[in-house]
């Protein structure tokens, strides 16, 4: 069977423990980053320079993140296309709904777009690494968030009508 390209990886502990761990430092980066920058002289050292974009990347970046952390590890499945949608009828509940995914996906992808572009254009490339990086664990995290119809629960709805 032919692999394909734009699917989640296999749910392995280093798969997790990326993903978990490029969203936990991702306040940490972004600190340093604008630190950098004032010590450099990008920024005037006597303004709230600083402390708005840190303070916005945490909320635009971080929060979202953490919300795609919690849905997506928990219902993590590998092989899970990257452009997954619910596929839950309007009538029925879900636990992580259109908006939620939405809402987690959309401000750290522009966020980290523009962090990308930036420290790419202030010569700082490992900074630009990291936010490819998170940019691909926000996407990867979106996909599975949104994953309901996971195999394992696919199996399980199939026992439960066999036997019913």
């Amino acid at each position: 069977m032919p692999r394909r390209l734009f699917v989640t990886p296999p749910k392995r502990l280093v798969t997790l423990s990326l993903l978990i761990g490029t969203v936990i430092l991702s306040p940490a980066v972004v600190t340093y980053y604008y630190f950098f920058r004032l010590m450099r002289g990008d920024f005037p050292s006597d303004a709230d320079a600083i402390a708005i974009p840190i303070v916005s990347d945490f909320f635009l970046i971080y929060i979202p993140s953490l919300i795609l952390l919690v849905g997506g590890v928990r219902r993590y499945t590998g092989g899970v296309s990257l452009f997954n949608w619910p596929r839950h009828p309007a009538s029925e509940p879900a636990p992580d709904s259109k908006v939620w995914s939405t809402m987690g996906f959309i401000p750290p992808f522009l966020s980290d777009i523009a962090m990308i572009l930036d420290a790419a254009s202030t010569g700082l490339p490992a900074i630009a690494f990291y936010f490819v990086l998170h940019l691909l664990c926000v996407v990867v995290l979106r996909a599975t968030s949104v994953n309901y119809s996971t195999p394992a629960r696919a199996l399980e709805a199939r026992v439960i009508t066999t036997h019913a």
